[in-house]
């Protein structure tokens, strides 16, 4: 299921754990649609909601584990700029143009002075 026709780990350990479970059942199932309608693979948030429905585990289990782990991740980024006395940024750059603001609404600005109902002066 993954990008070379593989298994995600994640979906991997919540088939092995119990494949019988409904979750997991209906998840695997719409993994297997979405690759069929050629769909790149789930990211691993989704793979661990199935794991933790595997699991059992409350409602909301899922979305801790992955924040301790992304949290893990930014404890080990800071430790990184430390080291190298410098702030480190990615490679990669914006090159869309920045989006347009939005059509004000009649009757409305953003200054509290000048916000009065429609077709009324102050």
């Amino acid at each position: 299921m993954g990008r070379s026709g593989s298994t995600p780990p994640l979906v991997e350990a919540a088939l092995s754990v119990r494949p019988e479970a409904v979750g997991v059942r209906v998840t695997k199932t719409l993994l297997e649609v979405l690759k069929d309608a050629g769909h790149p693979p789930p990211a691993v948030d989704f793979g661990l909601a199935m794991l933790a429905q595997a699991l059992g585990l409350p409602p909301g289990a899922g979305a801790t584990l992955f924040a301790i782990g992304r949290a893990a991740g930014w404890v080990e980024h800071v430790l990184e700029q430390r080291e190298q006395r410098h702030l480190l940024r990615p490679r990669g750059r914006y090159v869309e143009p920045a989006p347009t603001p939005r059509g004000t609404v009649s009757g409305w600005s953003p200054r509290r002075d000048e916000c009065s109902p429609v077709g009324m002066t102050p």
